[in-house]
């Protein structure tokens, strides 16, 4: 078996390798829903604010179809005294460009929209 050692690996044209058959992250988007402002990201455009805890992310590069996967998580200041969780939910209603991003907290009897400090979304799947 031969051992293969690069520290740099690039198309022919000089530009990033095209993995193929893998499932490796595609796009992710770490953001301020309070500001809001893209934090940190790979593959990402833009960042629509639609109204409180609610947000749509573009993707630069699309992906091939709609069936792609997704993970949210979100943590940060939220002053309810009754709050004992923030979470983000990764909508279902979605395009090959972008996606819904709702971040809700959690406490007592009910669940209410929030704009949590730090949202992190990973997306999965194949590039178009």
């Amino acid at each position: 078996m031969s051992t293969l050692k690069a520290d740099t690996i690039q198309s022919t044209g000089g530009g990033a390798a095209t993995l193929t058959k893998q499932q490796a992250t595609k796009a992710f988007f770490n953001i301020n829903a309070s500001t809001p402002a893209i934090i940190d990201s790979l593959n990402a455009s833009s960042l629509t604010d639609n109204a409180t805890g609610k947000f749509t992310g573009v993707l630069t590069s699309a992906m091939s179809s709609t069936t792609y996967g997704g993970t949210n998580g979100a943590t940060g200041a939220d002053t309810s005294a009754n709050s004992t969780a923030v979470t983000a939910l990764f909508q279902t209603t979605r395009t090959a460009s972008q996606f819904s991003i709702t971040i809700a907290r959690f406490g007592g009897s009910a669940a209410s929209y929030s704009d949590a400090t730090h949202s992190s979304s990973v997306l999965n799947g194949d590039l178009a």
